[in-house]
């Protein structure tokens, strides 16, 4: 659930203290991000489909526009992308350029209850390397994410790095 983004937390080595990943997060119904709708039904996460969402992360960017791009879904196998189809702004400057930011997903089972899980991130930005987090930050982040998925407490100790 999109929705539900914003209970994911992470360990913040900036903050030293464990953060929402997510400020917010909804599926909305085109890439102009204008018009909220609940979140997506098993239904639609089909191969193929092309879905959107609005999430304002935890960090010092404006909220993105995703689109969320399921490549494959079976009964084994949960492949999707995500790709920022807006900019991102800070302090009235582009530093996340349409495109910038790519996230691919890959879920598969291996045998009976046991599923595999892939992250891939690359984000592309314009910001200052003083304004980008540390690679620890990106490493907690995934992390996040990972647990989430396999329905694990994001916030459980240890955080994977300081």
């Amino acid at each position: 659930e999109i929705s539900a983004l914003p209970e994911i937390r992470f360990w913040s080595v900036m903050r030293e203290a464990w953060q929402p990943l997510f400020k917010t997060a909804s599926a909305v119904t085109g890439p102009d991000g204008r018009t909220r709708r609940g979140d997506f039904s098993a239904a639609e996460l089909v191969t193929g489909a092309k879905l959107y969402m609005l999430a304002d992360q935890n960090d010092p960017l404006d909220a993105i526009v995703q689109r969320l791009n399921v490549v494959e879904r079976n009964a084994d196998r949960l492949v999707i992308e995500l790709e920022n189809v807006s900019s991102g702004h800070m302090a009235l400057m582009e530093i996340l350029p349409v495109g910038g930011a790519r996230t691919l997903l890959h879920m598969q089972r291996e045998a009976g209850d046991v599923w595999t899980f892939y992250s891939l991130i690359r984000v592309a930005d314009r910001a200052p390397d003083l304004l980008s987090p540390p690679r620890a930050s990106w490493v907690n982040r995934a992390a996040a994410l990972y647990r989430w998925f396999a329905g694990i407490p994001t916030d459980q100790e240890p955080p994977p790095a300081r």
